[in-house]
């Protein structure tokens, strides 16, 4: 009787463990940050950039590509050194960026873009040759973990990791904030005759303009307002004149940059914000309640954990330099 009341509930209690577990979320396969390997792997140098260029899922395996630009020293030559000539700044990229556009919501932004052609249509002078080049590596797809991929999904276009002067940070922000604009050494602000103020970069930097996918100058005001409440804290997006997002995922400058990720989209709802939301949502909803214990000042202390986060390269420097 003992036997047969000791093997029924061994029963039970199997069965109840088999229904706990089949309620559990699956285990997800560790995937290596590639980000924290690259930071890894630059530890030599001082000052780069890594930019999020684009990201794909397929059959529930999560991509990103990379754009890594690396600061080197550039030794030029008195022969070298640059001849810009009044009003010559940049003028192919202030023409794309001023096109007309049809649609509303890019007509305020249009404006603001020819104001800003406006007021560098005086004189800009070189200040000497180049002291730094950038060089820029594009690299193969990398597989990343789900998580790190929908933490991302705003982040397309956005420099996701840097190292300035040999200080690491992994808080997104747009391309070039965190060391070059607003920076005398490659520009300078300048005023047009609306009042409102905008980055330049001089003749010699102006390359950093495109190699950071700067579609519209940067406005004071913008980068002011980074520079005070999101430097190394959140990340920054900004807003162009329709209220929009200036940078990342869903800017006009990263559309026109990558069209290749938009059409996926089209017919890929993972890499949607809806997609992340949903999974953001389920995590939250099936993650265990954070234990944590009260030290003896009375002070809670929560154990946390933090992920780490062949190509072709080619360098592009001036042909001379910085203020």
């Amino acid at each position: 009787m003992k036997k047969s009341i000791f093997l029924l509930m061994a029963f039970a209690f199997i069965a109840m463990f088999a229904s706990c577990s089949s309620n559990k979320e699956p285990e997800r396969k560790f995937v290596r940050n590639p980000v924290d390997d690259m930071i890894r792997d630059m530890n030599s140098e001082q000052n780069f950039s890594i930019i999020l260029y684009d990201m794909d899922e397929q059959n529930k395996k999560y991509r990103h590509k990379y754009q890594i630009i690396v600061e080197k020293s550039a030794t030029a030559s008195l022969d070298n050194e640059p001849k810009i000539l009044r009003g010559s700044m940049n003028t192919g990229l202030l023409a794309q960026a001023s096109q007309e556009s049809n649609s509303v919501e890019n007509a305020a932004e249009n404006i603001a873009n020819r104001e800003a052609e406006a007021a560098i249509s005086d004189t800009l002078e070189a200040t000497g040759p180049a002291e730094v080049k950038l060089e820029e590596t594009m690299t193969d797809w990398k597989e990343v973990s789900e998580d790190f991929f929908y933490e991302n999904i705003d982040n397309m276009g956005m420099e996701v990791a840097s190292k300035i002067d040999g200080k690491v940070s992994k808080v997104p922000s747009p391309p070039g904030y965190n060391k070059y604009v607003g920076n005398e050494k490659y520009g300078q602000w300048r005023t047009n005759s609306s009042g409102g103020s905008f980055w330049h970069f001089y003749g010699q930097y102006m390359f950093m303009s495109t190699m950071f996918n700067m579609m519209s100058p940067v406005s004071r005001g913008g980068y002011q307002d980074y520079n005070r409440n999101y430097r190394g804290k959140q990340a920054y997006y900004g807003k162009d004149a329709a209220g929009k997002s200036k940078y990342g995922t869903n800017s006009a400058a990263t559309k026109k940059k990558n069209p290749d990720f938009y059409k996926r989209r089209q017919s890929n709802k993972s890499l949607t914000q809806s997609a992340a939301k949903s999974y953001q949502t389920k995590r939250a909803s099936s993650a265990p309640k954070s234990s944590s214990t009260r030290s003896s000042s009375g002070t809670r202390k929560t154990t946390r954990s933090s992920s780490r986060s062949g190509s072709s390269s080619r360098s592009r420097g001036g042909g001379g330099g910085g203020k």
